[in-house]
C-alpha cells in the first residue's frame, strides 16, 4: 500500500530590504528629508533706497525756503508732524543724496559764487551816476534803458514812474563799501568796555585777592 508522502512546503526565503544610513542626530538635515514647507516665507521689506515723488517735491522746496518744517507742509506731509518728519527726512541718506545734487545744480543755475558776490557788490559800491544821467546843457534828463551799460543796471534798486519820468533808486554804496573792506580785512569792528562812570575795570586775581585796575594799580584787601 503506497503511502502519499506530504509534499513539504518550500520555505519562503527571507527579503532582504537596503536601509539607508541614519543621520547623525546633530546637525542641519540634508536638503531632501526636510518636510515641504507649504507656505512659502516671506522675504523681509526692504526699504527702497531710490527716493519717492514726495521725498523730491520735499528736497525742491527745502532748497526753494530753506525751511524744513515748511518744506514738508509744502511737500504734502500733515501739518502736526511736519517738524519731526522734516527732521528724520533730512538725516535719511537717500535725501541727502538728493539735496546735494539739487543744491549744485541751483548753484550752478544761478552762478551763486564768491566771484559772483564781489562783482555785484563792485557794482553798487562804484556805480557812477553819469551812467544813469545825461546832461543835456543845464538841464539833465534819465537815461534811457538801452543808454545804461549792462554792468551798471545791477547797481539799480528799483524804477519808480513819475510825472515828471522814470526816477532810479540805488542800492546803497555804503553799505556794498563796507562789506567789499571787511571781505578784504580792511577794518575791524571794535567794542570798548569801561567800568563804572566811564573809569577802568577792575580784575581781581584769586591768588591774592588784589583788584588790578586798568591803569596797572593794585587796591590790596578788595
Amino acid at each position: 500500500m503506497a503511502t502519499a508522502k506530504k509534499k513539504k512546503k518550500a520555505k519562503a526565503k527571507p527579503r532582504t530590504v537596503k536601509r539607508r544610513p541614519r543621520l547623525a542626530t546633530t546637525g542641519t538635515p540634508r536638503a531632501h528629508l526636510r518636510e515641504p514647507n507649504p507656505k512659502p516665507r516671506k522675504s523681509p521689506k526692504v526699504r527702497s533706497s531710490r527716493i519717492n515723488e514726495r521725498e523730491r517735491r520735499f528736497v525742491a522746496e527745502y532748497v526753494a525756503c530753506w525751511d524744513a518744517g515748511t518744506a514738508a507742509i509744502r511737500a504734502g506731509y500733515t501739518k502736526k508732524s511736519a517738524q519731526s518728519t522734516a527732521y528724520n527726512l533730512l538725516k535719511t541718506t537717500r535725501v541727502k543724496v538728493a539735496l546735494d545734487r539739487m543744491q549744485k545744480e541751483y548753484e550752478k543755475r544761478v552762478d551763486c559764487s564768491k566771484e559772483r558776490i564781489l562783482r555785484e557788490l563792485t557794482k553798487i559800491a562804484f556805480a557812477d551816476l553819469s551812467d544813469y544821467i545825461a546832461m543835456e546843457g543845464k538841464t539833465y534828463r534819465v537815461r534811457n534803458w538801452d543808454e545804461i551799460p549792462p554792468f551798471a543796471r545791477g547797481a539799480i534798486q528799483e524804477l519808480i514812474p513819475g510825472s515828471s519820468g522814470m526816477r532810479i533808486k540805488l542800492h546803497s554804496k555804503d553799505r556794498a563799501l563796507e562789506l567789499l573792506g571787511k571781505f578784504h580785512a580792511m577794518w575791524v569792528d571794535r567794542a570798548e568796555h569801561s567800568g563804572p562812570d566811564g573809569g577802568a575795570i577792575k580784575v581781581y586775581i584769586p591768588s591774592n585777592d588784589r583788584a588790578v585796575n586798568g591803569s596797572g594799580d593794585g587796591d590790596a584787601g578788595q
